[in-house]
């Protein structure tokens, strides 16, 4: 909870799997954060009520991808569905998927 009252936050150096839980915890913020490159701010805001949500450049990277997540799911102009949602963080999580059917 104390995440979605600051007003910006930053991906720094989290893993995905932790992107992708910080993500889903400030979905509902109006932070604006900065991606993994340091240069690179969204709104989390924007992300979740724009028709045309500005996503991750290609360039960025898998905890950027999974972080974005949350906040892209919740928006109700873009149809985002679950199957949507699995193909952008698939990138994302592909490395830790190895190792989960490793274990």
């Amino acid at each position: 909870a104390r995440y979605r009252r600051l007003d910006a936050l930053k991906v720094g150096s989290l893993g995905p799997p932790a992107a992708l839980f910080f993500g889903a915890a400030i979905a509902t913020s109006n932070a604006r954060l900065r991606l993994s490159n340091g240069s690179t701010i969204r709104s989390i805001s924007a992300l979740r009520s724009s028709p045309s949500p500005n996503k991750a450049e290609k360039e960025a990277s898998d905890a950027d991808r999974a972080a974005l997540l949350g906040a892209l799911a919740s928006n109700q102009h873009v149809l985002f569905s679950a199957l949507d949602a699995l193909s952008y963080a698939s990138v994302a999580l592909s490395a830790d998927r190895e190792v989960v059917l490793a274990a």
